[in-house]
């Protein structure tokens, strides 16, 4: 049986929220007639965090923002109806937003839609055009279309309603440029942690440990498990290439708790670590949250003295991913290529669910942006 998330990728739903499409200054290649779009989509409403551990998730057909296009630049966020930032400050998040083309598939997995673009939280831009350094973008062809997949997690006791933003940066009549300015059209390579198709979701459960000194219910000393606080999750087995390119940009994406991220090649006499993406914490205002702690103050058998205090616990969200771009790495064809994933929840705490308190499944992949050779 395929997980939601796989099935959400790879079918339609039944309707489509508003749109709000705002025209913004380029940034890049305004000698191509580049045009910039950020177009809002929702209001999407995300459930109490009674309610499913806040979590709602949504897939639907989006008309993509120019056709004969290239997409140089582009970059999720996440608003109020109002327009007000949202973010985990404010007890709602971006958790997750891919962007498919059902036109083509995935080059890692036949079976699944061709993911031009995915980001977390951390709201990585896909910076194609490397700032304009580069000629590269991701062409729409007259007959692409697009599928939109989004999860919000709410962290609050009552349901809220969301945007989510794509700033789109693009270069308009793409056949014309290709061929006259030697701009390249990429490809977008996914690596999994969870596999090349991720037929179970892209989410992995943390690792226990079984330990015989763990506490039991029954207070025997019976054997006892506990979550890992310190592992690692590779890819494997590992991705074969049929095709020869170069990497122009690779980004990588974990959950809180997460340290960093590598991708890796499967050379024949040892592994070489190609892009080591870093992830940042608390880095503005928007990714640290104040969490109000309860204490019992006073003599237990003295009522006069008995009262409640609070005080407050600062936590750092993951708020950045290091990205690697124009290094000069090669993929060759028959190439094997992986990657890992490294948690620390002592050095950063992890997401936990709602329901038991347990640390949350964690995430690690990679969208990498390739130029094929010809």
């Amino acid at each position: 049986m395929k997980s939601t998330w796989f099935q959400a990728i790879t079918s339609f739903a039944s309707t489509t929220p508003s749109m709000l499409v705002e025209t913004l200054q380029p940034r890049f290649f305004p000698e191509l007639q580049s045009q910039r779009l950020k177009i809002r989509y929702g209001p999407l409403t995300a459930p109490s965090a009674h309610d499913n551990g806040g979590m709602a998730s949504f897939y639907f057909p989006i008309q993509p923002p120019c056709t004969d296009c290239l997409l140089t630049h582009i970059q999720a966020d996440l608003e109020y109806a109002n327009g007000s930032y949202a973010n985990v400050n404010t007890g709602l998040s971006l958790h997750h937003v891919v962007i498919g083309n059902l036109r083509l598939p995935s080059v890692t997995c036949p079976y699944v839609p061709e993911r031009l673009f995915a980001s977390g939280n951390e709201r990585t831009p896909a910076n194609i055009c490397l700032n304009g350094t580069q000629k590269a973008g991701y062409h729409v062809s007259d007959n692409d279309s697009f599928q939109f997949l989004a999860e919000l997690m709410n962290e609050v006791h009552e349901e809220r309603a969301a945007i989510i933003s794509i700033d789109w940066e693009f270069v308009p009549s793409a056949a014309a440029v290709m061929a006259s300015s030697a701009f390249a059209s990429v490809t977008p390579l996914w690596l999994d942690i969870a596999g090349t198709c991720g037929e179970n979701g892209s989410e992995v459960a943390v690792p226990i440990i079984t330990n015989t000194t763990a506490t039991s219910n029954t207070s025997t000393g019976a054997m006892g498990s506990t979550p890992a606080d310190a592992f690692s999750l590779v890819m494997d087995p590992p991705w074969t290439s049929n095709f020869s390119a170069k990497v122009l940009l690779a980004l990588g994406h974990l959950h809180d708790g997460g340290i960093d991220f590598q991708v890796i090649a499967k050379e024949t006499n040892k592994d070489a670590v190609v892009c080591n993406s870093v992830a940042g914490y608390g880095e503005s205002a928007g990714y640290v949250v104040d969490h109000p702690v309860h204490h019992h103050d006073g003599d237990d058998d003295d009522d006069d003295h008995d009262h409640e205090s609070q005080h407050f616990m600062t936590e750092a969200a993951l708020s950045s991913m290091s990205s690697c771009a124009a290094s000069g790495v090669r993929i060759k064809a028959g190439e094997k290529w992986s990657v890992q994933a490294n948690y620390n929840f002592t050095q950063h705490a992890a997401t936990h669910s709602h329901e038991d308190g347990m640390p949350a499944p964690v995430m690690g992949i990679t969208l990498m942006y390739v130029v094929k050779d010809s």
